[in-house]
């Protein structure tokens, strides 16, 4: 007999209450103490260079991937990602275009309280939003938008207006996702975000709760808007969000290179060469390096011809001999590379190889717990290669 299972929680219904004055010394309503903070940042934190978040390679509606080198924490490229996505603060109806997709951050401005730790608020929540061109996400990502944010005079009008040194504002994260704009005045919202997690910060008991907040917050902007559940859909998806040959050519005349790839495999390899530049040279790659090294990932492997001259020295008298005094060269030849570091290894990469070693892989698997996957799969190839063989010579 199978155990029953467990019912699940109900999820909460909005109640007409949750907006009326209550009867508590602020006198606020319920929906303006229900919101929390899923994560709180000092300006410096946004904008150290640890907490960028890098470009990825892309497929193309053509079906073929590309790299793109944009910087969006550079003010050369955030020139033309302002043109193509602005930072939008508390947007009305009119700045929402119809069938367009968007990330957005809802936060606050608090300071901490010295003695109890608690969140002070000293500024509203308010909505910021940037329309999404395409899966690349130009600036659009929710940790660019935070940095464009931290790059404004927000925080410091607000130090001016509380007299407190700005160092003691932080951004307090209250949600973050994705808005699908049915027409300016009907959103739907989700949320979905790599970089923050709220999938995993808000559990689907609470998400009424959080759309509930977001309608309160967007009524007070434009009481005509419509706010909708996304119900757990994303909507930057590569089957509606590959960037378009169109977008291409507009970046290439804007002076921004883009590098075609056949495969996944090519393109990854072009951008583990660039991370590589940047993080063991520390210098930014230059444009030649970088059409140099597209030339020679994508020529084309040398012909059987050519790999068979390579042993042309040997003689099949010799190349058998050989095979037989070292049997283990003779199989390696043949055998496929085995990956040599994990430091050079995707994320889903290194994933697949514990799983197919049976190595523990953390849970959550992100920022912090990254490197000790890393480090795991690093000590398994290191302990597989094992040590190299030496042949000394005998004494005669």
């Amino acid at each position: 007999m199978s155990e029953a299972k467990p019912n699940p929680k109900p999820k909460p219904k909005p109640s007409p209450s949750w907006h009326e004055p209550s009867n508590t010394r602020s006198g606020l309503p319920p929906i303006k103490r229900m919101p929390f903070v899923k994560r709180s940042m000092k300006r410096g934190t946004i904008m150290h260079p640890s907490s960028r978040v890098g470009m990825q390679c892309m497929k193309g509606e053509d079906g073929k991937f590309y790299y793109i080198p944009i910087d969006p924490y550079s003010a050369e490229h955030l020139i033309f990602i302002d043109e193509m996505s602005p930072l939008l603060v508390n947007p009305t109806p009119q700045q929402f275009e119809k069938g367009a997709v968007y990330t957005y951050i809802v936060a606050s401005i608090i300071q901490k309280d010295p003695d109890t730790t608690m969140d002070v608020v000293k500024a509203p929540m308010k909505l910021y939003a940037c329309k999404a061109q395409n899966m690349f996400e130009f600036g659009t990502k929710h940790h660019q938008i935070f940095y464009r944010m931290a790059l404004t005079d927000e925080l410091d009008k607000v130090a001016r207006e509380k007299r407190i040194d700005v160092s003691q504002l932080q951004y307090a994260l209250h949600a973050s996702g994705e808005i699908k704009c049915i027409d300016p005045f009907t959103l739907v919202f989700n949320f979905f975000s790599g970089t923050y997690k709220m999938e995993k910060k808000v559990p689907k008991r609470r998400e009424p709760i959080e759309i509930e907040i977001i309608t309160d917050l967007m009524k007070e902007i434009d009481p005509r808007y419509i706010i909708r559940d996304g119900h757990g859909r994303p909507f930057i998806v590569p089957e509606t969000m590959s960037i378009t040959h169109n977008q291409v050519r507009s970046l290439n005349e804007k002076g921004i290179p883009t590098f075609e790839f056949e495969t996944q495999i090519q393109c990854r390899q072009m951008q583990s060469y660039v991370s590589r530049i940047k993080s063991s040279e520390k210098r930014t790659i230059t444009l030649d390096e970088m059409r140099e090294k597209h030339k020679q990932i994508t020529a084309p492997p040398p012909s059987q011809e050519v790999s068979a001259s390579r042993f042309s020295l040997f003689t099949s008298d010799v190349a058998s001999k050989v095979a037989s005094m070292f049997p283990s060269f003779a199989a390696s030849s043949s055998a496929p590379t085995a990956p040599t570091s994990a430091y050079a290894m995707m994320t889903n990469e290194l994933v697949a190889y514990a799983k197919e070693h049976n190595l523990p892989i953390p849970n959550p698997l992100d920022k912090t717990t990254k490197p000790i996957l890393i480090k795991t799969v690093q000590d398994h190839i290191r302990k597989k290669g094992g040590r190299k063989r030496t042949i000394k010579k005998r004494r005669t």
